[in-house]
């Protein structure tokens, strides 16, 4: 991810109120009691695939596994794997539209530049 803040592993979620200064958005609060809902999405959000069209969804195996891995109850399970669904499609929505909005002004850097030169034509 260029120039985007990478979690790492055992992040812990933003403080309530800090001002994500890219996004000039307040962080929401996250109960103590959830909050290892964030460091196991942190984990896989981590090593989610990204293509030339942006981060892929976080698949419903990687959730079970890591779920197995962590010994969570089946509520525990099922509770991260709905809460974690939310966060990627939140995650994945704001990607997009901040990769979108990078592509627009490469665009428009490139079109002020003018056309590129035909190669191997003379005029």
């Amino acid at each position: 991810m260029r120039g985007e803040k990478q979690l790492k592993r055992g992040d812990a979620p933003p403080a309530e109120g800090t001002v994500d200064e890219e996004a000039g958005a307040k962080a929401p609060a996250i109960l103590p009691e959830s909050e290892w809902v964030w460091r196991l999405f942190s984990m896989l959000s981590a090593h989610r695939l990204f293509t030339d069209r942006g981060p892929q969804p976080l698949s419903i195996t990687d959730m079970w596994s890591l779920a197995q891995i962590e010994e969570l109850s089946t509520a525990e399970t099922r509770f991260f794997r709905e809460v974690c669904t939310e966060l990627d499609n939140v995650f994945i929505r704001e990607m997009s539209e901040k990769l979108a909005k990078d592509r627009d002004k490469e665009n428009k850097k490139r079109n002020k530049r003018g056309p590129r030169p035909v190669r191997g034509r003379l005029p």
